[in-house]
């Protein structure tokens, strides 16, 4: 290989790798709509424990997470290490959800010192996995 060709192979690894690293960022798009629908859906359920509230917010949160879900399908390509952050993205907020929701509607229906906070310590783990993904997607400095 000449030096000509191997600069232009070079140039063309580079301009791969700068896609490939663009088209990754729609990941902290998603876990951050994810973590704002958490957030209401906790301090509907919690701060207006009623059956018309739940039965009003439950669907609305389930068909942002549908459209979440469609808009994650659709993308081209996933960020670098992408199953193993989104994994641990969902077992956090799962573990997160699961410990408010129990919690506080058995010991605290309807205190905003509980759900608040809850609901913040709840979207915790998916706006962890956007700011990661926004670090690991950023352009090089150089």
């Amino acid at each position: 290989m000449q030096r000509e060709e191997a600069l232009k192979a070079l140039v063309a690894a580079q301009d791969i790798t700068e896609r490939v690293r663009r088209r990754g960022r729609w990941y902290a798009g998603y876990s951050a709509g994810f973590g704002a629908i958490t957030v209401a859906l906790v301090l509907v359920v919690g701060l207006w424990p009623s059956p018309a509230a739940v039965a009003v917010a439950t669907p609305v949160a389930l068909v942002g997470f549908a459209a979440l879900t469609v808009y994650c399908l659709r993308q081209p390509m996933s960020p670098r290490r992408h199953a193993a952050v989104h994994l641990t993205s969902m077992a956090g907020w799962a573990a997160a959800y699961l410990a408010t929701l129990v919690v506080g509607t058995t010991a605290f229906p309807g205190a905003v010192w509980w759900w608040v906070p809850g609901a913040l310590v709840c979207a915790l783990p998916p706006f962890a996995a956007a700011l990661y993904t926004l670090a690991r997607t950023a352009e090089p400095r150089a």
